[in-house]
């Protein structure tokens, strides 16, 4: 099999899946994606878009590594799934007086 012909048919299950996963992307708040520039535009600028949710919601993942390995893609998902708190600047703590 020819490499476009490979590449040409995971685009189309792709595109299949996310139609598929649509109404969960349209009640999520906060979506994390990487997508190339290529691939940014099919997602997003193409004829039916995959997402056509608020901006608010697209939260893209910088990656480092072209094609991302099994390892990397566990360690964002330990950063995306853990929680992390900062104290409020603007809140002053209330000190009781006796």
């Amino acid at each position: 099999m020819h490499s476009s012909f490979i590449t040409q048919n995971a685009a189309v299950d792709i595109r299949e899946l996310l139609t598929a996963w649509k109404p969960y992307f349209d009640l999520s708040t906060a979506i994390f994606i990487h997508a190339p520039s290529h691939n940014r535009k099919q997602l997003f600028n193409s004829e039916n878009p995959c997402f056509r949710c608020q901006k608010h919601v697209i939260r893209h993942i910088p990656l480092t590594v072209q094609r991302p390995t099994f390892k990397e893609a566990q360690r964002l998902y330990k950063i995306l799934t853990q929680i992390s708190t900062e104290p409020d600047e603007e809140i002053s703590p209330v000190i009781k007086e006796d």
